[in-house]
Formats: structure tokens, C-alpha cells, sequence
């Protein structure tokens, strides 16, 4: 994950749209998170929740999503 935010996303693409911007950024605090994580649940608790929106299509606003929100974000930049 650090490899695909590093690389591909964050640090050589300008990602001019706030929604996009703020999808990375917000996977690039949950694995910043995860460095230094004891096997305590608390400090999971991020990068799950994070994961689980992805993988499981579910937004605790909207519901299901239509579309994958990664494919969205990626063809937004």
C-alpha cells in the first residue's frame, strides 16, 4: 500500500480534485498509522474501518456504492 500511495498516487501525480486529494490522503494517514501498531485493537481500528469501506462497497452515509470508490479515484486524477 505505501508503494501504490508513494509512487503511483501521492508523489508523482498532481491531483488538482479535492475528492481524489482527500481519498489518498486519507489512506496515506492509515497506513502511517499502522507503522508502529502494537497488537493492541485500538490502533487497527483506522486502517480497518479504512479497508473495510474499500472492500465492502459501504459508506456510512450513503449506503452501498454503484462504483468501486478506488477506480473513481483513480480515473479522477
Amino acid at each position: 500500500m505505501e508503494i501504490f500511495r508513494d509512487e503511483i498516487v501521492l508523489n508523482t501525480t498532481d491531483i488538482a480534485d479535492d475528492e481524489p486529494f482527500e481519498f489518498f490522503k486519507r489512506l496515506s494517514a492509515a497506513i502511517y498509522v499502522q507503522k508502529e501498531v502494537t497488537p493492541d485493537y485500538d490502533p487497527v481500528k483506522q486502517l480497518s474501518g479504512f479497508l473495510w469501506n474499500l472492500l465492502a462497497g459501504w459508506d456510512w452515509v450513503s449506503g452501498y456504492r454503484e462504483r468501486d470508490i478506488v477506480q473513481e479515484m483513480i480515473e479522477a486524477i
